[in-house]
């Protein structure tokens, strides 16, 4: 479950940009709250994505082994 922490950033930390680092089977994210940009690294699963801010990018990297 990564909710919690896009939460937690929205309450938080809203001023900065985030990374997120993932295997890519999470819950389905909503980062419409996010104010910056959202950059999201998972291996092999890309992570689903119900609602975006925009600012939300996704780079999924082949699992080699």
């Amino acid at each position: 479950a990564m909710m919690p922490a896009i939460n937690y950033v929205v309450e938080n930390h809203n001023e900065f940009a985030t990374v997120l680092l993932t295997d890519g089977y999470t819950d389905s994210l909503d980062t419409s709250k996010l104010k910056k940009n959202l950059l999201i690294i998972s291996v092999g699963t890309p992570c689903p994505i119900t609602k975006s801010n925009g600012k939300t990018k996704q780079i999924t990297v082949e699992n080699t082994h």
